[in-house]
C-alpha cells in the first residue's frame, strides 16, 4: 500500500512514519521541511509541501492508495485543519482516491444524541474555536463520499504502542483521558486495513 502522511513532522506523525513502514506501506511524508523528518528508510520519500495550499497537497496525493492526516492547528489558529482537509479530499476526489484518516479533538464526539462534547455546557470556552475546526473538518469528510475515518482522541502523551487502548464509534470509549501517540498511530495504520469504522467518527483511550 502507498500511503502519503500529512503533518509528519509532529509528535503522532513521527509515530504514524514508524507504524507505516513497520506495515510494509510505502510512506510519502509530507512536510514544509522535510529535515525536520529525521526517519531514514528505503520506502520512505520525503515531500515539501504546504497543506494549505491546494496543488502542494494534489502532487502529494496522486498515485496513493490511502491518506493519513495528523495535521494540527493550535489555539490561536482556527481553519488550518479544516483548509488542509478540504484539499486533500478535493485531490481525493479529482484521482479517485477513496481511504483517508484523519484526526480531530475529543470535542466533534458525540456526548448525547443531540450535542456534540463541544457544544456541551461546561467545555472550556479557550478550545471551542479549534474544536469547531476540527468539526468543519469531520464535516468536510461526511460530505465527502470518500471512506474516511475520523479519530478523535483526548490527550495526546508522547510514548510508545502499548497496545493497551479502547475504542468506540462516534462516542468517547471507557477509558483514561489520554493516549500514547505510538497507540494513536498503531490504530489509524491497522485501520487503514481492517476498515471497521468506515463513516464514522473513534473515540480512543488509553486502558
Amino acid at each position: 500500500m502507498k500511503v502519503v502522511i500529512f503533518g509528519s513532522t509532529g509528535r503522532t506523525g513521527k509515530c504514524l512514519i514508524h507504524s507505516a513502514l513497520e506495515a510494509g506501506f510505502e510512506v510519502t511524508a509530507f512536510a514544509r521541511i522535510p529535515d525536520s523528518v529525521t526517519i531514514r528508510h528505503p520506502r520512505l520519500l520525503l515531500f515539501q509541501g504546504d497543506a494549505t495550499v491546494s496543488s502542494s497537497v494534489e502532487s502529494a496525493i496522486i498515485g496513493k492508495d490511502a491518506v493519513l492526516s495528523a495535521v494540527g492547528t493550535d489555539l490561536g489558529q482556527t481553519n488550518l485543519r479544516q483548509k488542509a482537509m478540504e484539499n486533500m479530499i478535493a485531490a481525493m476526489q479529482k484521482h479517485h482516491i477513496k481511504r483517508i484518516i484523519g484526526i480531530g479533538g475529543m470535542g466533534v464526539l458525540q456526548a448525547t444524541n443531540e450535542l456534540q462534547i463541544f457544544q456541551t455546557h461546561g467545555f472550556p470556552k479557550e478550545y471551542v474555536p479549534v474544536s469547531q475546526d476540527h468539526n468543519s473538518a469531520y464535516e468536510a469528510l461526511n460530505r465527502s463520499g470518500l471512506d474516511f475515518t475520523f479519530v478523535c482522541p483526548p490527550n495526546i502523551n508522547d510514548g510508545p504502542k502499548t497496545g493497551n487502548y479502547v475504542v468506540e464509534a462516534d462516542y468517547p470509549p471507557k477509558g483514561n483521558f489520554h493516549i500514547n501517540t505510538g497507540d494513536l498511530a498503531d490504530f489509524m495504520v491497522s485501520e487503514l486495513m481492517k476498515r471497521e469504522f468506515i463513516g464514522k467518527r473513534v473515540g480512543i483511550a488509553s486502558l
